[in-house]
């Protein structure tokens, strides 16, 4: 379980800081999913708050942050908060994991709910990419199955860029299925509570992204 408080408060703008609730920054020279080398990350309940600060390029997560190997996630539970101050630099923010190397070509993410907020409190020029599972990267061959988002969930960002309650903006065709939403989602300063009614395949694949993401037997989170 992760409780407390992570503050990155970063001055440095030339690069990137990772912050995670369990795991900053986890790379390999071998990407094969297995004991010694890949992330298998399950049971794990993130509770706690995270302040992205600072004018630095920031990548942040309720998990694991940015991952340059093979991963695994599952049975996780994304509570707690992650706050987005503003800078002039991308940044990358989800509650599972916010950005993975496509060198890395095994990615699952199953059974886990999101039902804390990761909020813009401020806007800066930095182009933002936010999800409430993953962020940004990904291998086409990635999965995001059977998660949920619930009522007391929100996912936004003031600035441009792209945002999703299950992916932020994946640059490859990738798959979300079995996957059902509900809470809020802020575009660009607009909120806009998820219904059965308004639901769009853009709050699960993300409301700027160009792959060709895969979307199955998806829905509402009644």
């Amino acid at each position: 379980k992760s409780l407390g408080n992570l503050t990155l408060k970063s001055s440095n703008a030339t690069t990137s800081s990772h912050v995670g609730g369990f795991v900053a920054l986890a790379q390999n020279s071998k990407y094969l999913l297995s004991e010694e080398n890949g992330l298998v990350v399950s049971g794990c309940d993130f509770n706690a708050k995270i302040d992205l600060a600072g004018i630095s390029g920031a990548r942040g997560a309720g998990i694991a942050t940015t991952v340059n190997v093979d991963m695994l996630v599952e049975n996780c539970s994304i509570g707690g908060s992650i706050d987005i101050g503003a800078s002039d630099i991308e940044r990358i923010v989800a509650g599972v994991c916010a950005y993975q190397q496509k060198n890395a070509n095994h990615c699952l993410i199953k059974n886990c709910t999101l039902s804390g907020k990761i909020k813009h409190l401020a806007a800066g020029l930095g182009k933002a990419w936010v999800g409430g599972m993953i962020g940004s990267g990904f291998h086409a061959s990635a999965v995001i199955d059977g998660c949920v988002s619930t009522s007391d969930a929100y996912v936004g960002s003031l600035v441009a860029g792209s945002v999703g309650m299950m992916a932020g903006r994946p640059n490859y065709a990738m798959t979300v299925k079995n996957c059902k939403i509900a809470g809020t989602i802020n575009k660009l300063g607009v909120e806009t509570v998820i219904t059965k009614d308004n639901i769009e395949d853009w709050m699960f694949k993300g409301s700027a992204t160009s792959a060709a993401v895969v979307l199955t037997d998806n829905g509402f989170n009644e």
